[in-house]
């Protein structure tokens, strides 16, 4: 404002404090208040808005979105399981493929070594479980088919659960060569192992030992702590010669795959 100064006969410049005005904001959106240097100027901007009308707001736009993450497993199977597993003009793996959506291929014949056909299975982790499932009950279809048609003594047994993940693993690393005996007969052998490969081939809770009991069909007892003398440790397996013949290969090879 100005006006005249009566005392001093002259025009005067009179200043008063500047009244900032005031800004409402809308109930439903936070302002932030800015001011510049000479306090004159006041800007209002809102600091947060609805995005739900953006463009792919919301949207999960990782390159692995709903895809999850693709692995591969090799098995090994028995070869006279093979036929069955493939089934009659490929109707059984077809189904397998279908059901589990796993990618999976068999080995050709000029690949099996030691009478083991291998078996690669590739997709998401939860695809490659429901193959195995699908693959483990063709085989267990056909082990019930030969238990029923046994009695014939020229047949060969095929008496192990080939998917066993422990085996695949040890076989990986050390190369296994199986023994094709009909013989029946329950016998016991003895293999010797170090006091510091115990743990390892016994697992977290006996897991381990567990899985080859189930696995190999072989009664498998370690020597006690308190019967121990020296360095080393007795452990007795007790069932047929084929069945003992895998037990003693995966006792003696799994402290050189698994610590």
């Amino acid at each position: 404002s100005s006006g005249i100064n009566a005392e001093y006969g002259h025009y005067e410049t009179f200043s008063r404090p500047y009244d900032r005005p005031v800004y409402e904001a809308h109930p439903s959106t936070a302002y932030n208040y800015s001011r510049t240097h000479s306090d004159r100027t006041v800007q209002a901007y809102p600091i947060s808005r609805d995005h739900s009308r953006d463009r792919d707001y919301g949207r999960d736009r990782s390159p692995l979105r709903s895809t999850g993450e693709h692995t591969h497993k090799d098995i090994y199977v028995d070869d006279c399981y093979t036929k069955h597993v493939i089934g009659s003009k490929g109707s059984q793996i077809a189904k397998i493929r279908r059901l589990s959506g796993a990618d999976i291929q068999i080995a050709k014949d000029d690949t099996v070594q030691n009478g083991e056909r291998k078996i690669s299975i590739s997709g998401r982790r939860s695809e490659i479980d429901s193959a195995l499932k699908l693959i483990n009950e063709a085989i267990a279809d056909k082990i019930k088919i030969d238990r029923k048609n046994s009695s014939g003594v020229g047949n060969v047994p095929c008496e192990f659960d080939y998917v066993n993940e422990l085996f695949d693993r040890i076989c990986a690393v050390i190369p296994f060569s199986d023994i094709h005996d009909n013989d029946t007969t329950v016998t016991e052998e003895e293999v010797i192992i170090p006091n510091t490969d115990t743990a390892t081939v016994i697992g977290p809770k006996g897991i381990r030992i567990k899985d080859m009991r189930n696995y190999t069909k072989c009664a498998i007892k370690i020597q006690d702590d308190k019967d121990v003398t020296g360095d080393e440790r007795r452990v007795n397996v007790r069932g047929t010669p084929r069945q003992i013949h895998r037990a003693i290969f995966m006792i003696k090879n799994i402290t050189k795959v698994m610590r």
